[in-house]
């Protein structure tokens, strides 16, 4: 498959950037960063939290998108995925999986230069868009987590994160009363 700027359709003309019925929009990232920084933080968590469930849905459907032009091949949707978040500016990223768990690790996040929080990981964007495509090759909900984040390590390592199948709820265990009657116990 083609990378992102082979397959964008950019219209100057009409002030657009389109790959098929996505458009898209550059943005600095020291913007998103100083517009982050002016919140306090209970705003700044729940804006971040914001961000990375719009990028879940919303690049949940990109990644359908990618997964039906390689067929449903899942080594070339790691390669696709990999090569548009490069495009798009979101850092260099290796993806690693077993049968049940994946593990992302991102060279150059931009939301890691961005040190927005202090305590907090500053990569929710790229966990957002990690937990879309891990749900997709799951074909099942998962855990994510951003193990190690690049705006506090102060080494120059990259951002890690982690994604496992969820592991299906045991349904509740009934009293006596409840197995023969139906009734709450």
């Amino acid at each position: 498959m083609n990378g992102f700027w082979d397959r964008a359709e950019k219209d100057p003309a009409a002030g657009e950037i389109r790959d098929g019925d996505t458009r898209y929009l550059l943005f600095r990232v020291d913007v998103i960063a100083a517009m982050l920084a002016g919140l306090d933080d209970a705003a700044r968590a729940q804006a971040l939290a914001a961000f990375a469930t719009a990028v879940r849905d919303n690049g949940g459907q990109s990644l359908q998108r990618y997964l039906d032009m390689v067929d449903g091949d899942i080594d070339a949707l790691f390669a696709t995925v990999c090569r548009t978040a490069g495009d798009l500016g979101w850092g260099a990223w290796t993806l690693d999986r077993s049968v049940d768990a994946i593990v992302l690790d991102v060279q150059n996040s931009p939301f890691a230069t961005t040190r927005v929080s202090a305590e907090e990981p500053n990569c929710t964007p790229i966990l957002g868009m990690f937990q879309a495509l891990a749900e997709t090759v799951f074909g099942a909900s998962a855990e994510v987590a951003e193990t190690r984040c690049a705006a506090h390590a102060g080494d120059g390592s990259g951002c890690t994160f982690y994604a496992q199948r969820r592991a299906p709820r045991a349904p509740p265990k009934l009293t006596a009363t409840q197995a023969t009657t139906g009734a709450p116990g």
